[in-house]
Parts: C-alpha cells; sequence; structure tokens
C-alpha cells in the first residue's frame, strides 16, 4: 500500500511541474512581412451588373454596383484595387474608367493562369428615361434608367452571392500631378535581386477631397520593353459629394518596388515632371562556377606477361 501511494504521490509531483509547460500557449506566428504594392492598369476580362441604387439627394444620378474580373498570366497573390475615373472626382464630362491592380511585385508566384476581381462602386449623372455611355477600360457599356430600372447593356442586375455586402461608397481612384521626388531610403530586395525596395517623398497637386497616397502607379511602354519606368502618386476620393476646395499642394512619403537588371547598381525613374535617380547596391555576386574536374592519372603499363587488371565487378 506504502508503494502505491509512492508511486501516486510521485505521479502528481510529476504532473505539477510538467502542466505549466503543457499548457503553455503557442508562441503566435511571426507576422507577414509587408512588402509595398505597385499599382497597374489592367484591361478587364468581366464587368458583371451587381446592383444600384439612386444616389442620395441627387435624384439625377445613380450608383452603380459592378464586379469588374482581369485575368493574369501568373497567380501572385495580386488584387483588383478599384477603378480610376479619367477626370477626376466629379460626374462632369463622360464616364471613362480604367481598372487599376495592386500587383505584389515581390511574392512567389504560380506560372497559372488566374482571374481576380473585386466589386467597385460609382455614381454617374442619369436622370429618367435617359441612356449614357460607360467605358470601362475600354469596353463600351450602355446604361439606361427607364421605369423605375437601370439597365446595362439591356441587362438587369444579376445580384451576387448570399450574405456579399451590401453596395459600397461610390469612389474613384485619383492620380497626383507630382511636381518634386526625392530619395528617402532604398535597397536591393534580399529575395529578389532583379527588384528593389524605394521610399519617395514625392510633392503632389491633389484635388481637395483625396484620401492619402496609396502608392504609385507605374507605366512602362515598348522602350522601356515595358519595364515601369514612369510613376504617378495614387489615392482614393470620392464620387458622393462634391469634391469642393482649391487642389491641396502636400508631400508624402511613398514606398514602392522597382525591377532592374541583375547587372545595374541603379534606376532612373521619373516621378510626374521629376527624375529620380535610385541607386540600389551592388549587384549580387555571381557564384564562381566549379572547375572542371581532374583527369584521373594514368595507369602505369603491366609488367611483360602479367595478367591484365580485374574490371569493376568482374569476378574470377
Amino acid at each position: 500500500m506504502r508503494t502505491l501511494l509512492a508511486r501516486v504521490a510521485g505521479a502528481l509531483t510529476w504532473l505539477s511541474v510538467a502542466a505549466p509547460a503543457l499548457a503553455a500557449p503557442a508562441a503566435p506566428p511571426p507576422p507577414a512581412e509587408r512588402v509595398p504594392p505597385v499599382y497597374e492598369m489592367a484591361l478587364p476580362s468581366r464587368i458583371a451588373f451587381v446592383a444600384w441604387l439612386p444616389a442620395a439627394r441627387a435624384p439625377d444620378a445613380v450608383d452603380l454596383d459592378l464586379r469588374v474580373e482581369v485575368v493574369l498570366p501568373m497567380r501572385c497573390g495580386d488584387t483588383v484595387a478599384g477603378l480610376l475615373r479619367a477626370g477626376g472626382p466629379s460626374l462632369d464630362g463622360p464616364d471613362h474608367y480604367e481598372v487599376v491592380i495592386e500587383r505584389r511585385a515581390i511574392a512567389k508566384c504560380v506560372k497559372e493562369p488566374t482571374r481576380i476581381g473585386a466589386r467597385a462602386a460609382l455614381r454617374m449623372r442619369l436622370p429618367e428615361g435617359q441612356r449614357r455611355e460607360l467605358v470601362i477600360g475600354g469596353q463600351a457599356l450602355s446604361v439606361e434608367r427607364k421605369a423605375g430600372a437601370v439597365t446595362l447593356d439591356g441587362a438587369a442586375p444579376e445580384g451576387d452571392v448570399p450574405g456579399a455586402p451590401p453596395t459600397g461608397r461610390p469612389t474613384t481612384l485619383v492620380t497626383g500631378e507630382a511636381s518634386a521626388a526625392t530619395l528617402v531610403k532604398a535597397a536591393r530586395d534580399a529575395t529578389e535581386p532583379d527588384s528593389a525596395r524605394a521610399t519617395l517623398h514625392v510633392t503632389a497637386r491633389w484635388p481637395a477631397c483625396a484620401g492619402a497616397p496609396l502608392g504609385l502607379l507605374g507605366r512602362g511602354d515598348a522602350a522601356t520593353r515595358f519595364t515601369l519606368t514612369r510613376f504617378q502618386p495614387i489615392a482614393v476620393a470620392p464620387l458622393d459629394q462634391p469634391c469642393k476646395g482649391k487642389p491641396a499642394v502636400k508631400g508624402d512619403d511613398v514606398e514602392t518596388v522597382l525591377h532592374l537588371g541583375r547587372s545595374d547598381d541603379k534606376a532612373t525613374i521619373s516621378v510626374g515632371s521629376a527624375s529620380v535617380t535610385i541607386p540600389v547596391g551592388a549587384p549580387p555576386a555571381q557564384r564562381p562556377s566549379a572547375p572542371p574536374a581532374a583527369a584521373p592519372p594514368a595507369a602505369a603499363p603491366a609488367a611483360p606477361g602479367a595478367a591484365p587488371p580485374a574490371a569493376a565487378g568482374d569476378r574470377r
């Protein structure tokens, strides 16, 4: 009996010591590293009409809830950032928009076509009984308001999946007119030697209602082999209220990712009317190639009358 009690006491003592270690919560995973986004224009593959609402306090306007989809050649975690109105945050002039995507310029990509999409709400002037053209990424769509209903290319809104969020506030992406840009810091990325992370202080003229800059919208052309070398700061502005007030000139630090040749130690880009040369450090050292294997020494000639050496695996 005493032996049994001793064993139970020992087990309870072990549990009292081990319990705190067993009950300790697991350490949280390290936070994902933040990589500056790069904004770029893309062509839409599909535009779906989700819903519409009469504009509050504006009987001659409507809010359109659209789902814009883009097909990309690789899956890198990119997302649709929104629509950029050519005339800025105003309902005047033609309703022409471009699709802007947020690229993950430093990311692990999978070589397979992928479709990305996002909801976008915009406002346009459309009195009862009228029809108006809406252009998104070069696609011309006909929007008509008749008998208390709105159609897009003759089709009624198709709705969204059950439980989807309601129509959001109508907004547009806008670009600032950059007049100056100075380098704050830059360095070649440690994981992708063909990329560099840079922070620039950009002075730009913005619509009075524009929010803080999201990043830089990049463009390229055939001369640069479509490498992004021309940039503009980009932000979000509302469409459901007049953008009153004089344009504001302000300076902000903006982060971005640049692509460059592996042998380059600097990159030159334009941000609005400003040209910036960005040193990114020496290119990574190339790993020396292995020297050719030395030839095996020649075998000594066999003595006269001796048997030839046995080959590997030769059993005699």
